[in-house]
């Protein structure tokens, strides 16, 4: 089954922004991405959802990139912006 993986995002001075900078910056490998869509996006938080084909993909997708994730969480805490929350679940389809 697909996985859906909401991430949200809280900080200062335009969070999404600085975080679709990074994203460029460290060239993510998104091979087992299957897609990625924003959900909402003020000022101080933005949500957006991951989706993976399956929970396989969803791991890989994690150890690939496990380096990069881990400078993304340096590079936010340096910026003050807070992952709020994160949360995997099994959806029927991918929209």
């Amino acid at each position: 089954m697909p996985i859906k993986f909401r991430k949200i995002t809280q900080g200062l001075d335009t969070p999404k922004d600085k975080r679709n900078e990074w994203d460029s910056d460290l060239d993510f490998d998104r091979t087992d991405l299957a897609k990625v869509v924003s959900v909402s996006s003020t000022e101080t938080e933005f949500i957006t959802d991951l989706y993976f084909e399956d929970k396989v993909a969803f791991e890989r997708f994690r150890v690939t990139n496990s380096a990069k994730l881990t400078n993304l969480n340096n590079m936010r805490t340096a910026n003050s912006m807070l992952a709020v929350d994160g949360v995997e679940e099994e959806v029927d389809t991918i929209p």
